[in-house]
């Protein structure tokens, strides 16, 4: 089947079943007699995607469907469909039904419009709900439309849904995190003791410090060190921002200092003071050390790492 053709069956089951396009994806998806849809095209296939949350399809998808009945009425084969396994935890809720271009030209396109209604006749059979879920915004109404907020699906009255759509028509919203505090400070002491140490003995070695962790170590150390202290504090704010870079680059600096004094030593005795007076008054400055790429190694990863973070105050729905 060619492309376009494949486009216009979508759309052709879009306009019967009164799914919602959204232009970002080129998808369709909406609710279907209680049944969340969602359509796509996929590298010359089509897919629907079925999901209830009031029903178990457990020993539907042991037995591969077959008690799909109404399904296996149409011309849609029974091994068409598969349980989505996505890590959403719906994976006995939901269903796909995936054909491939050759499939779809063996079928009629009547043939092709009548198998949602069909699959959600065999959801209802085996236990879901043919009321409209309550909207999951406001928590009242009866929803009508479908969100697809931050990978999961989520139903939405027609206020809530236009309320979206005025005043959040980018569909991205912006929301304030509580910080665990608590939990972040931890997390940030447990990490820099460790992150030190890894920097430290990395940097003990006799022959010196591979070029090539210049730039990986720090980089890389910085984004898991990002990622821990935001997933401890459940948010991200300007101040958790700053106080994480701050540690970081103190690591950094603590780490380097312990390696130069390290190598000063191999050569006679030194004080930490005076290593620290070297560190600041040649290593930082000198053409041919390369303590301010360990920091910009640093400073590279702790951007990636905070930027992915930005995502933990952010919904975007489609």
């Amino acid at each position: 089947m060619k492309k376009l053709e494949l486009k216009e069956r979508l759309a052709e089951l879009g306009e019967k079943y009164g799914l919602r396009y959204v232009e970002k994806d080129h998808r369709f998806i909406g609710l279907f007699r209680g049944i969340f849809v969602d359509a796509w095209t996929y590298q010359g296939s089509l897919c629907i995607y079925f999901y209830s949350p009031t029903v178990l399809l457990m020993d539907a998808v042991r037995e591969n469907f077959k008690s799909f009945s109404n399904l296996a009425e149409t011309a849609i084969p029974l091994s068409c469909l598969q349980r989505r396994m996505d890590g959403s935890g719906a994976g006995f809720q939901s269903c796909i039904l995936e054909l491939d271009g050759k499939q779809l030209d063996a079928i009629s396109e009547s043939e092709l419009l009548a198998a949602p209604d069909a699959i959600a006749q065999d959801f209802h059979a085996h236990g879901a709900s043919s009321e409209p879920p309550v909207c999951h915004l406001c928590g009242k109404a009866p929803a009508s439309k479908l969100l697809y907020a931050n990978y999961v699906y989520q139903a939405a009255c027609e206020g809530c849904f236009e309320h979206l759509q005025d005043f959040v028509p980018g569909g991205v919203v912006k929301h304030d995190v509580q910080i665990q505090w608590q939990a972040a400070a931890k997390t940030l002491a447990l990490w820099s003791a460790g992150f030190t140490l890894v920097w430290g003995f990395i940097q003990q070695l006799q022959e010196g410090v591979d070029g090539r962790l210049v730039l990986i170590a720090p980089f890389f150390g910085s984004v898991y060190y990002c990622r821990a202290v935001g997933r401890a504090a459940q948010g991200m704010n300007l101040e958790l921002r700053v106080f994480t870079l701050i540690c970081l680059m103190l690591c950094i600096l603590t780490g380097n200092i312990w390696g130069l004094r390290t190598a000063m030593l191999r050569q006679g005795d030194i004080s930490w003071l005076e290593t620290i007076e070297v560190y600041f008054t040649w290593a930082l400055t000198h053409q041919e050390s390369n303590a301010w790429w360990y920091l910009v190694g640093g400073l590279a990863g702790s951007w990636v790492g905070l930027d992915l973070l930005k995502k933990q105050n952010v919904v975007t729905y489609r």
